[in-house]
């Protein structure tokens, strides 16, 4: 499938800062609407493709990979001069290792609620919406 102008204009905006937002609204999309038009152009298959293609060939043009950053930080991480320097090469490798993810304690006392509802009879369940209103 063919893109639209305003769909190719927004591949080529998005290679400059990534920001689906704005690249929406560089391409001429309405700035009323250009969030949810950035975020439904990122997951429409023909551009998502066409995106990856241009982010692998800015990577393979650059030298830029993956491959690259790590072994740089990396490189800091063993030889850097100062040790804050280290500090944050170590940190950036961690958080690309996931050694850092935060963990989220819920406390949620309401894990019942949905058994609850899910048991009513329909006029049952019209009562508890109608207490709400």
């Amino acid at each position: 499938m063919k893109l639209t102008a305003k769909q190719e204009a927004f591949t080529n905006e998005y290679m400059i800062d990534n920001n689906a937002t704005a690249s929406a609204i560089r391409a001429g999309y309405k700035k009323k609407a250009a969030y949810a038009t950035g975020a439904e152009n990122l997951k429409k298959p023909q551009i998502r493709m066409i995106i990856d293609e241009k982010l692998e060939e800015r990577a393979l043009n650059t030298g830029i990979t993956a491959k690259y950053v790590i072994d740089g930080i990396k490189a800091i991480a063993d030889n850097g001069k100062r040790e804050s320097d280290r500090i944050k090469a170590y940190e950036l490798l961690g958080k690309h290792l996931k050694l850092f993810t935060e963990k989220i304690e819920s406390t949620n006392t309401n894990h019942n609620e949905y058994d609850y509802i899910k048991n009513l009879t329909d006029e049952e369940l019209q009562k508890e919406i109608d207490s709400y209103s």
